[in-house]
């Protein structure tokens, strides 16, 4: 009996996975997007793809978390907003649950990268800046890039033009204004170098 329940589980969690996967696509298409998804990339939970850019994912990437800290169903946001935008994301990185990407220009996060839940990595501000722009234009945009190997602990926030180092540690609920070098640890509001390794 055990055998079997065991056997069920797992034909229904790879049914559950292989749905991700299909809406996944379905939403790219229904928004005009681009998606490139290999095929031995893990869904384990929804992932939005809703943006009218490219999305390129690299080979062994896996979405979500079953053991780590969920809101609602864990729902990933992977947005390359307007046409010509650029999300790219290296092989072999695994992300958290609630985990955002808002691209208006270009995210690109390199191979190994672990992103723990609720990180956010953005590459605009969406509005202007001055009071009397805020509902007229849609701000800045800069590029954000992510090197190899790189830790964003949990509740990180990434903002545009920031550059993080490769093997670069970034802890818990730091928001990221600034370019950090390899192979250090940040933290803080906002995020300062802590550690040399």
């Amino acid at each position: 009996m055990r055998y079997f329940l065991h056997k069920l589980c797992s034909f229904f969690k790879k049914s559950r996975r292989q749905c991700h996967r299909w809406k996944a696509f379905f939403d790219a298409w229904y928004f005009d997007g681009k998606l490139e998804l290999p095929s031995k990339t893990k869904m384990k939970v929804p992932v939005l793809i809703n943006g009218r850019g490219q999305v390129v994912v690299g080979d062994r990437v896996t979405f979500g978390d079953s053991k780590s800290p969920k809101s609602g169903n864990g729902a990933i946001l992977v947005q390359a907003r307007d046409e010509g935008s650029l999300i790219i994301i290296g092989e072999k990185t695994a992300f958290s649950n609630n985990v955002s990407l808002i691209a208006r220009k270009r995210i690109e996060i390199g191979p190994y990268c672990l992103l723990g839940d609720g990180v956010r990595i953005v590459d605009a501000d969406f509005h202007g800046i001055q009071p009397d722009e805020r509902r007229k234009t849609s701000g800045e945009n800069e590029c954000v890039r992510i090197g190899e190997n790189v830790w964003l602990g949990s509740r990180v926030m990434v903002l545009k033009g920031v550059t993080i180092g490769d093997g670069s540690i970034i802890a818990a609920g730091a928001v990221v204004t600034s370019d950090i070098p390899a192979s250090v640890i940040a933290g803080g509001v906002p995020a300062k170098v802590i550690k040399r390794f």
